[in-house]
């Protein structure tokens, strides 16, 4: 799906950018909204097209927009955004960003045979011309759980204990590889969630500690500045 101009309490930037930071929406390669030819880049590519269209979003932000300190930069992604945050992990973009956040994204990409589309996961990664028969095969080239070695970015994960999309043991797999490594890492599953975080109390749980999570490594304090503006 493409950033659009709405609002839904689910993903809510203006809620990021009111602790202090510029947030930074990019349409990739696979979103709707531009061509049926611009959504249908990612099948197969995955990990390829929308990383380089981060990458590339990333060094125009870091060459034109003066004010914006890009070495504290963060990166939160959640169900498609969740598996590029795992892919993004162990590759070289990855040194750009203080600390990462993923919500129901994909680790074990060969493991999607559990979901509820595995259909869809073939297509993607896969693409229209793999066999509806090989999801492990047409899984492995994108697949961040092969990439693990190379993990070393802060990671917050949150999942829902009834997601059946991306079944919650993927954000538990990669919460488990990031322990093993040492690398700073957080897990909150909602038991009773699924794909989204829907009851306003939990809602709000998820805000707290995904904001709580960016503002601590970029260095926000609140409390300070809201002292000062007293």
């Amino acid at each position: 799906m493409a950033w659009t101009n709405s609002w839904w309490f689910g993903w809510s930037p203006i809620l990021l950018a009111e602790q202090g930071h510029i947030v930074i929406l990019p349409n990739f390669g696979g979103s709707t909204g531009v061509s049926e030819n611009f959504k249908n880049k990612v099948f197969g590519q995955v990990g390829s097209v929308p990383y380089h269209d981060l990458a590339a979003c990333m060094r125009y932000v870091t060459h034109n927009l003066d004010y914006a300190d890009t070495d504290r930069a963060t990166a939160v992604g959640g169900s498609f955004g969740g598996y590029l945050a795992f892919w993004i992990a162990g590759q070289p973009f990855a040194q750009r960003f203080r600390a990462m956040a993923s919500h129901a994204g994909v680790f074990n990409a060969a493991a999607l045979a559990g979901s509820d589309v595995p259909d869809a996961w073939r297509l993607f990664f896969g693409g229209l011309d793999s066999d509806p028969s090989d999801l492990s095969h047409a899984c492995e080239r994108w697949d961040p759980a092969r990439h693990v070695a190379k993990w070393s970015t802060p990671m917050l994960i949150t999942v829902g204990e009834k997601d059946r999309r991306i079944p919650f043991t993927h954000g538990v797999g990669a919460f488990s590889a990031l322990q093993l490594r040492g690398v700073e890492s957080r897990l909150l599953v909602f038991p009773d969630e699924g794909h989204f975080i829907l009851e306003p109390g939990n809602v709000l749980r998820w805000y707290e500690e995904v904001v709580g999570w960016i503002n601590l490594h970029t260095g926000i304090n609140l409390d300070n500045r809201q002292g000062e503006h007293m």
